[in-house]
């Protein structure tokens, strides 16, 4: 594999390689309107205005310190390519050398962030499925080119192909069968379904971190109406018309809500595609980030279709598979088909040793001891809080039973639709009630089975049954709630005995 980032700097012959030059810029410039903010607060929190030293005269030197120390963390990260692994070599001071085997890394993903797409650049990040991410390994950045011949190479050293040395170039991946992919009208609609709050919270972090600028008056009925110029105005307002306004202030959270969920859906799905390779599915989805993931077949543990009702009514699913590997801290779970009907995810899953499984009517329901332990469990919650409002001469004396009934009724709820069963080796289990979760889970991927129960439920001859799947993942443990303990015995000994057949 040749590349101008490439030198022999080892004199055992070892290729060092480094990662791009253009990672300083692409590292260092994220950080720079940090540091501006930082120093412009500085700025006036201090008064340096005041001493007649120019702003620039402290803008020059921070610019330095940061692009400097960014300097100084590319030289010294390096990364040698070797017959059995590869080794990563970092830090300033105190130096810390990783190796990672090639029969160890689960996944090689690829990443384009907007600028380093803009240098042509790419981040790489080798999957181990250690789970709490301390070995894992990641280049960032290096040429998209460089990237590619990592992955592929790694793809064959884990297939046991041992000719090609690290500096031999690898034969291009050849070009998929497409089996999923979303057009941006597909895009904006799966977006109407992921209502999101994240702008109201960024608008609300960056006013918190920026009050030095804003006077705390500012945000006063009287100064509003000084400034807006309807004082009086403000003044004569009625209660109904105060309610008017915070209907309109729900109206306007709902709209942003949806509205951010539309966007997050375009940066995050645009060009979304599937495709079946030699080695398994290859993503590549983003509209500023663009995202490049291959999951081998023979790594998938598990499928988790999810849906809510309205989107099940008009016939949409979203499909995630567990991998040995994970997708990233905040995805664990790769996500294969974000939008999509029926005939698709059957179509996806038919390439793998999952079978798919809608019929709900073949499975078990979680027992009614499940609400009943709770409800017992919550009703002196409701009990003290109508003594506490007796006492106080509060007149709200039914408002505590009354939201606790109006929360036991959405448990009963959730505990009709917790669902599971035992079907052709497979493990299915389905559970909520808003955002409805369907596991399919192959009991040969079954990992461990324990019984957890309380006093209630040993009294009453009933169980839960917890099963761990292989790798980190939102999945596993899988729960199965108020079981009788025969059945939940005889299903533990059928995920582990191996011969699991139909319960």
């Amino acid at each position: 594999m040749s590349d101008p980032q490439a030198e022999r700097a080892d004199p055992a012959g070892e290729d060092v390689r480094r990662l791009s030059p253009l990672t300083v810029l692409v590292t260092a410039l994220p950080n720079l309107p940090q540091a501006l903010i930082g120093l412009t607060a500085a700025w006036f929190s201090i008064d340096l205005d005041q001493t007649g030293i120019p702003f620039v005269v402290l803008l020059v030197p921070v610019l330095a310190l940061v692009m400097g120390l960014t300097a100084l963390s590319w030289w010294r990260f390096t990364y040698v390519v070797q017959d059995d692994d590869i080794r990563l070599s970092s830090g300033l001071i105190a130096r810390t050398n990783r190796s990672l085997p090639f029969d160890r890394i689960q996944d090689v993903n690829i990443e384009q962030p907007l600028l380093a797409r803009i240098f042509g650049l790419a981040r790489v990040r080798f999957e181990t499925g250690s789970g709490g991410g301390g070995e894992e390994g990641e280049l960032k950045f290096v040429s998209l080119a460089e990237a590619d011949q990592l992955r592929l190479l790694v793809q064959h050293r884990r297939l046991g192909t041992r000719a090609a040395v690290a500096t031999a170039a690898v034969t291009e991946e050849q070009p998929g069968r497409t089996l999923f992919a979303m057009s941006t009208r597909r895009v904006l609609l799966a977006g109407c379904f992921k209502f999101s709050l994240v702008f109201m919270a960024v608008i609300g972090a960056a006013l918190q971190n920026m009050d030095w600028l804003i006077d705390d008056d500012w945000w006063s009925k009287e100064q509003f109406g000084q400034i807006m110029g309807y004082e009086a105005q403000l003044e004569s307002l009625s209660a109904m018309t105060q309610i008017i306004g915070a209907l309109i202030l729900a109206v306007t959270v709902l709209v942003v809500g949806f509205i951010s969920g539309i966007i997050r859906s375009l940066l995050r799905d645009s060009g979304f595609v599937l495709e079946r390779t030699d080695t398994g599915f290859r993503r590549r989805r983003g509209l500023l980030t663009l995202t490049d993931i291959v999951v081998p077949i023979h790594r998938i543990q598990a499928a988790l279709i999810e849906t809510g009702p309205i989107r099940r009514r008009l016939g949409w699913y979203g499909l995630k598979i567990q991998s040995l590997a994970s997708e990233g801290e905040k995805e664990p779970d790769h996500e294969l088909a974000p939008f999509a009907r029926v005939q698709e995810i059957d179509a996806i899953l038919a390439e793998t040793p999952i079978k798919p499984w809608w019929n709900r009517h073949g499975l078990f329901a979680a027992d009614s001891i499940y609400w009943q332990s709770v409800a017992l469990c919550s009703l002196p919650i409701p009990s003290i809080m109508t003594v506490v409002f007796h006492v106080q001469d509060v007149p709200l004396l039914p408002v505590p039973f009354l939201i606790w009934a109006l929360l036991m009724g959405v448990l009963e709820m959730r505990r009709k639709r917790h669902l599971w069963g035992l079907i052709d080796g497979h493990l299915i289990v389905h559970d909520g009630l808003l955002r409805q979760r369907l596991t399919i889970l192959p009991a040969a991927h079954v990992q461990s089975a324990d019984i957890k129960d309380g006093p209630l439920y040993r009294f009453a001859g009933f169980t839960n049954l917890v099963v761990g799947v292989a790798g980190g993942s939102g999945i596993a443990p899988l729960t199965i709630h108020a079981m009788p303990r025969d059945l939940a015995l005889q299903l533990r000994r059928a995920l582990l005995d191996g011969t699991p057949g139909t319960i």
